[in-house]
Protein backbone atom coordinates (compact mmCIF):
# COMPACT_ATOMS: atom_id res chain seq x y z
CA UNK A 1 0.00 0.00 0.00
CA UNK A 2 0.92 3.42 -1.03
CA UNK A 3 2.04 5.89 1.29
CA UNK A 4 1.45 9.61 1.42
CA UNK A 5 5.39 10.23 0.79
CA UNK A 6 5.39 7.87 -2.17
CA UNK A 7 1.81 9.08 -3.49
CA UNK A 8 3.27 12.80 -3.73
CA UNK A 9 6.15 11.49 -5.41
CA UNK A 10 4.10 9.91 -7.76
CA UNK A 11 2.00 13.21 -8.32
CA UNK A 12 5.52 15.14 -9.15
CA UNK A 13 6.61 13.06 -10.89
CA UNK A 14 3.26 12.70 -13.18
CA UNK A 15 3.62 16.68 -13.36
CA UNK A 16 7.33 16.92 -14.49
CA UNK A 17 6.00 14.87 -17.09
CA UNK A 18 2.89 16.35 -17.88
CA UNK A 19 5.46 19.83 -18.16
CA UNK A 20 7.62 17.97 -20.16
CA UNK A 21 5.47 16.71 -23.08
CA UNK A 22 3.15 19.45 -23.13
CA UNK A 23 1.85 18.82 -26.53
CA UNK A 24 0.92 15.05 -26.23
CA UNK A 25 -0.01 15.83 -22.65
CA UNK A 26 -3.07 18.61 -24.17
CA UNK A 27 -4.11 16.66 -26.78
CA UNK A 28 -4.33 13.68 -24.50
CA UNK A 29 -6.74 15.58 -22.38
CA UNK A 30 -8.69 17.00 -24.68
CA UNK A 31 -9.09 13.39 -26.34
CA UNK A 32 -10.45 12.00 -23.20
CA UNK A 33 -12.73 15.16 -22.34
CA UNK A 34 -14.49 14.85 -25.49
CA UNK A 35 -14.99 11.07 -25.68
CA UNK A 36 -16.40 11.74 -22.25
CA UNK A 37 -18.08 14.21 -23.14
CA UNK A 38 -19.70 12.49 -26.09
CA UNK A 39 -20.47 9.27 -24.32
CA UNK A 40 -22.41 11.43 -21.74
CA UNK A 41 -24.43 13.24 -24.07
CA UNK A 42 -25.51 10.07 -25.81
CA UNK A 43 -26.42 8.01 -22.77
CA UNK A 44 -28.48 11.75 -21.96
CA UNK A 45 -30.47 11.80 -25.54
CA UNK A 46 -31.06 7.73 -25.27
CA UNK A 47 -32.72 8.20 -21.69
CA UNK A 48 -34.59 11.46 -23.26
CA UNK A 49 -36.24 9.44 -25.76
CA UNK A 50 -36.95 6.54 -23.33
CA UNK A 51 -38.55 8.78 -21.09
CA UNK A 52 -39.99 11.15 -23.92
CA UNK A 53 -38.97 14.42 -22.38
CA UNK A 54 -37.09 17.21 -24.05
CA UNK A 55 -33.61 17.61 -22.67
CA UNK A 56 -32.21 19.07 -25.39
CA UNK A 57 -31.38 22.48 -23.73
CA UNK A 58 -30.14 20.90 -20.50
CA UNK A 59 -27.39 18.65 -22.87
CA UNK A 60 -26.75 22.09 -24.82
CA UNK A 61 -26.08 23.79 -21.47
CA UNK A 62 -23.77 20.88 -20.45
CA UNK A 63 -21.38 20.45 -23.61
CA UNK A 64 -21.29 24.63 -23.69
CA UNK A 65 -20.10 24.54 -19.56
CA UNK A 66 -17.77 21.39 -20.41
CA UNK A 67 -16.19 23.26 -23.56
CA UNK A 68 -15.57 26.62 -21.24
CA UNK A 69 -14.08 25.02 -18.83
CA UNK A 70 -11.70 22.77 -21.03
CA UNK A 71 -10.93 26.15 -22.85
CA UNK A 72 -10.31 27.95 -19.42
CA UNK A 73 -8.20 24.68 -18.45
CA UNK A 74 -5.74 24.93 -21.78
CA UNK A 75 -5.12 28.57 -22.14
CA UNK A 76 -4.10 27.87 -18.02
CA UNK A 77 -1.66 25.43 -18.90
CA UNK A 78 -0.03 27.35 -22.09
CA UNK A 79 -0.47 30.63 -20.19
CA UNK A 80 3.42 31.75 -20.05
CA UNK A 81 4.27 30.28 -23.81
CA UNK A 82 1.51 32.55 -24.89
CA UNK A 83 2.39 35.56 -22.93
CA UNK A 84 5.49 35.06 -24.61
CA UNK A 85 3.89 34.79 -27.85
CA UNK A 86 1.48 37.88 -27.19
CA UNK A 87 4.35 40.02 -26.52
CA UNK A 88 6.56 38.62 -29.60
CA UNK A 89 4.15 39.39 -31.69
CA UNK A 90 2.26 42.92 -30.05
CA UNK A 91 2.72 44.88 -33.16
CA UNK A 92 1.07 42.75 -35.19
CA UNK A 93 -2.28 42.40 -32.80
CA UNK A 94 -4.44 44.90 -34.63
CA UNK A 95 -4.20 43.06 -37.72
CA UNK A 96 -5.00 40.04 -35.87
CA UNK A 97 -7.98 41.39 -34.17
CA UNK A 98 -8.87 43.13 -37.67
CA UNK A 99 -8.86 39.42 -39.22
CA UNK A 100 -10.97 37.87 -36.40
CA UNK A 101 -13.32 39.92 -36.01
CA UNK A 102 -16.21 38.19 -37.14
CA UNK A 103 -15.12 35.31 -35.12
CA UNK A 104 -14.74 37.85 -31.91
CA UNK A 105 -18.22 39.11 -32.60
CA UNK A 106 -19.84 35.95 -32.78
CA UNK A 107 -18.22 34.97 -29.02
CA UNK A 108 -19.47 37.95 -28.13
CA UNK A 109 -22.84 36.87 -29.65
CA UNK A 110 -22.57 34.43 -27.12
CA UNK A 111 -21.76 35.61 -24.08
CA UNK A 112 -24.83 38.15 -25.20
CA UNK A 113 -27.10 34.69 -25.39
CA UNK A 114 -26.08 33.54 -22.04
CA UNK A 115 -26.42 37.07 -20.00
CA UNK A 116 -30.03 37.95 -21.79
CA UNK A 117 -31.52 34.89 -22.33
CA UNK A 118 -34.16 35.59 -25.26
CA UNK A 119 -34.20 32.04 -26.08
CA UNK A 120 -33.35 28.81 -25.52
CA UNK A 121 -33.44 25.28 -27.22
CA UNK A 122 -36.52 23.80 -28.20
CA UNK A 123 -37.72 27.90 -28.12
CA UNK A 124 -38.82 28.80 -31.99
CA UNK A 125 -37.50 32.31 -33.45
CA UNK A 126 -37.09 34.56 -36.22
CA UNK A 127 -33.31 36.23 -36.61
CA UNK A 128 -32.29 38.12 -39.65
CA UNK A 129 -35.81 37.35 -41.51
CA UNK A 130 -34.98 33.25 -41.05
CA UNK A 131 -37.70 31.83 -38.73
CA UNK A 132 -36.72 28.46 -37.00
CA UNK A 133 -36.82 25.82 -33.46
CA UNK A 134 -33.64 26.36 -32.01
CA UNK A 135 -31.68 22.65 -32.20
CA UNK A 136 -28.49 23.88 -30.75
CA UNK A 137 -26.45 26.52 -29.70
CA UNK A 138 -22.40 27.04 -29.24
CA UNK A 139 -19.96 29.49 -28.95
CA UNK A 140 -19.91 30.76 -32.49
CA UNK A 141 -23.15 29.47 -33.97
CA UNK A 142 -27.00 28.69 -33.45
CA UNK A 143 -28.47 26.10 -35.61
CA UNK A 144 -32.10 26.91 -36.66
CA UNK A 145 -34.46 23.99 -37.96
CA UNK A 146 -36.09 26.24 -40.38
CA UNK A 147 -39.88 26.70 -40.22
CA UNK A 148 -42.08 28.47 -43.20
CA UNK A 149 -43.37 31.33 -41.27
CA UNK A 150 -46.84 31.30 -43.18
CA UNK A 151 -47.99 27.64 -42.18
CA UNK A 152 -45.60 27.16 -39.62
CA UNK A 153 -44.52 23.34 -40.78
CA UNK A 154 -40.78 22.81 -40.40
CA UNK A 155 -38.89 22.56 -44.27
CA UNK A 156 -36.58 20.22 -43.11
CA UNK A 157 -33.51 22.23 -43.80
CA UNK A 158 -31.34 23.25 -41.36
CA UNK A 159 -29.54 27.00 -40.56
CA UNK A 160 -26.74 28.08 -39.46
CA UNK A 161 -27.26 31.25 -37.44
CA UNK A 162 -23.61 33.25 -36.40
CA UNK A 163 -23.72 34.34 -32.93
CA UNK A 164 -23.03 38.12 -34.16
CA UNK A 165 -26.83 37.89 -35.72
CA UNK A 166 -27.86 37.90 -32.02
CA UNK A 167 -26.45 41.49 -31.37
CA UNK A 168 -26.88 43.01 -34.92
CA UNK A 169 -30.44 41.62 -35.69
CA UNK A 170 -33.77 41.94 -33.83
CA UNK A 171 -34.53 38.44 -32.38
CA UNK A 172 -38.09 37.34 -32.00
CA UNK A 173 -39.01 34.82 -29.66
CA UNK A 174 -42.40 32.94 -31.95
CA UNK A 175 -42.25 30.16 -29.01
CA UNK A 176 -46.13 30.56 -28.08
CA UNK A 177 -46.58 30.16 -31.83
CA UNK A 178 -45.40 26.29 -31.30
CA UNK A 179 -48.52 25.07 -29.94
CA UNK A 180 -51.24 27.93 -30.59
CA UNK A 181 -51.26 30.70 -33.23
CA UNK A 182 -53.53 33.63 -34.35
CA UNK A 183 -54.63 33.03 -37.29
CA UNK A 184 -56.61 35.42 -39.48
CA UNK A 185 -57.81 35.07 -43.12
CA UNK A 186 -60.27 36.76 -45.35
CA UNK A 187 -63.39 35.63 -47.64
CA UNK A 188 -64.02 38.32 -50.70
CA UNK A 189 -67.48 38.23 -52.33
CA UNK A 190 -69.67 40.20 -54.84
CA UNK A 191 -71.96 42.46 -52.88
CA UNK A 192 -74.63 40.64 -54.53
CA UNK A 193 -75.43 38.42 -51.25
CA UNK A 194 -76.56 40.75 -47.76
CA UNK A 195 -74.23 38.35 -45.52
CA UNK A 196 -75.52 40.34 -42.70
CA UNK A 197 -78.30 38.02 -42.96
CA UNK A 198 -76.07 34.98 -42.37
CA UNK A 199 -73.05 35.72 -40.51
CA UNK A 200 -74.63 34.94 -37.29
CA UNK A 201 -75.26 31.84 -38.09
CA UNK A 202 -71.56 31.68 -39.37
CA UNK A 203 -70.12 32.69 -36.27
CA UNK A 204 -72.10 30.15 -34.10
CA UNK A 205 -70.92 27.36 -36.65
CA UNK A 206 -67.20 28.47 -36.02
CA UNK A 207 -67.62 28.76 -32.11
CA UNK A 208 -68.87 25.06 -32.61
CA UNK A 209 -65.78 23.68 -34.71
CA UNK A 210 -63.61 25.33 -31.66
CA UNK A 211 -65.64 23.85 -28.74
CA UNK A 212 -63.05 21.12 -28.27
CA UNK A 213 -60.27 23.34 -27.94
CA UNK A 214 -61.57 25.92 -26.23
CA UNK A 215 -60.42 24.91 -22.64
CA UNK A 216 -57.00 24.78 -23.49
CA UNK A 217 -56.36 27.55 -25.28
CA UNK A 218 -58.15 29.53 -22.01
CA UNK A 219 -55.09 28.21 -20.02
CA UNK A 220 -52.42 28.84 -22.93
CA UNK A 221 -54.14 32.28 -23.65
CA UNK A 222 -53.42 33.16 -19.73
CA UNK A 223 -49.98 32.02 -19.62
CA UNK A 224 -48.95 33.63 -22.76
CA UNK A 225 -50.92 36.74 -21.45
CA UNK A 226 -49.56 36.33 -17.55
CA UNK A 227 -45.63 36.15 -19.75
CA UNK A 228 -45.84 38.89 -21.50
CA UNK A 229 -48.15 41.33 -18.88
CA UNK A 230 -50.76 42.40 -21.65
CA UNK A 231 -54.40 41.37 -22.88
CA UNK A 232 -54.73 40.77 -26.63
CA UNK A 233 -55.93 37.48 -27.44
CA UNK A 234 -59.51 36.10 -27.77
CA UNK A 235 -60.33 32.75 -27.78
CA UNK A 236 -63.49 32.67 -29.43
CA UNK A 237 -63.91 33.10 -33.43
CA UNK A 238 -63.70 36.86 -34.35
CA UNK A 239 -65.87 37.67 -37.37
CA UNK A 240 -66.40 41.20 -38.79
CA UNK A 241 -67.58 42.50 -42.41
CA UNK A 242 -66.29 45.49 -44.08
CA UNK A 243 -65.95 46.14 -48.03
CA UNK A 244 -62.34 47.18 -50.07
CA UNK A 245 -61.82 49.57 -52.63
CA UNK A 246 -63.36 47.52 -55.29
CA UNK A 247 -67.05 48.01 -53.75
CA UNK A 248 -66.43 44.18 -53.14
CA UNK A 249 -67.62 42.50 -49.57
CA UNK A 250 -64.89 41.23 -47.46
CA UNK A 251 -65.25 39.18 -44.38
CA UNK A 252 -62.47 38.10 -41.75
CA UNK A 253 -62.22 35.16 -39.42
CA UNK A 254 -59.50 35.54 -36.99
CA UNK A 255 -59.06 32.45 -34.68
CA UNK A 256 -56.68 31.43 -31.63
CA UNK A 257 -56.39 27.83 -32.60
CA UNK A 258 -54.05 25.21 -32.42
CA UNK A 259 -51.16 25.68 -34.95
CA UNK A 260 -51.64 22.16 -36.03
CA UNK A 261 -55.26 22.89 -37.07
CA UNK A 262 -54.82 26.28 -38.83
CA UNK A 263 -55.30 24.95 -42.01
CA UNK A 264 -57.74 22.27 -41.54
CA UNK A 265 -59.99 24.94 -39.35
CA UNK A 266 -59.80 27.84 -42.34
CA UNK A 267 -60.57 25.27 -45.22
CA UNK A 268 -64.13 24.13 -43.03
CA UNK A 269 -65.05 27.49 -42.13
CA UNK A 270 -64.52 28.90 -45.44
CA UNK A 271 -66.65 25.76 -46.72
CA UNK A 272 -69.48 26.56 -44.95
CA UNK A 273 -69.04 30.41 -45.48
CA UNK A 274 -69.63 29.24 -49.40
CA UNK A 275 -72.54 27.05 -48.34
CA UNK A 276 -74.36 29.57 -46.93
CA UNK A 277 -73.27 32.43 -49.35
CA UNK A 278 -75.17 30.29 -52.07
CA UNK A 279 -77.96 29.67 -49.87
CA UNK A 280 -78.91 33.25 -49.44
CA UNK A 281 -77.98 33.59 -53.00
CA UNK A 282 -80.75 31.34 -53.77
CA UNK A 283 -82.79 32.90 -50.93
CA UNK A 284 -82.88 36.43 -52.48
CA UNK A 285 -82.68 35.60 -56.10
CA UNK A 286 -84.35 32.24 -56.68
CA UNK A 287 -82.89 29.44 -58.42
CA UNK A 288 -83.87 30.13 -61.99
CA UNK A 289 -81.72 33.52 -61.76
CA UNK A 290 -78.46 31.93 -59.85
CA UNK A 291 -79.20 29.64 -63.45
CA UNK A 292 -79.21 32.35 -66.21
CA UNK A 293 -77.38 35.16 -64.46
CA UNK A 294 -73.59 34.38 -65.41
CA UNK A 295 -72.64 37.50 -64.16
CA UNK A 296 -72.97 36.71 -60.18
CA UNK A 297 -69.78 35.18 -59.00
CA UNK A 298 -69.13 32.97 -56.32
CA UNK A 299 -66.66 34.21 -53.08
CA UNK A 300 -62.72 33.91 -53.20
CA UNK A 301 -61.07 32.52 -49.83
CA UNK A 302 -57.72 34.43 -49.40
CA UNK A 303 -55.35 34.04 -46.69
CA UNK A 304 -53.59 37.51 -46.21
Amino acid sequence: MLDWTQMQNWLVLVWLWVHEYKVLSTIGLITVVLLIKHAIIKWAKKRSKKLKTDHRNSINTFENIVNAILAFVVIAFWANEMQNLALSIAAFMVAIVLAMREFIQCVIGFFYYVSVRPFRVGDWVKVDNVAGEVVEIDWVKTVLLEIDPEHYDYTGQHIYVPNNKLISQTVKNLNFFKRYSLHQFTITTEPTVNVYEFVEDFATFAREQCAHFREVALRYKSFIEHSLDAEFIDVDPHITVDTNRYAKTVVTVSLFCPTNERGELEDMLGKEFMRMWFAQLKAQTGAESLLVNPSISAPIHSTP
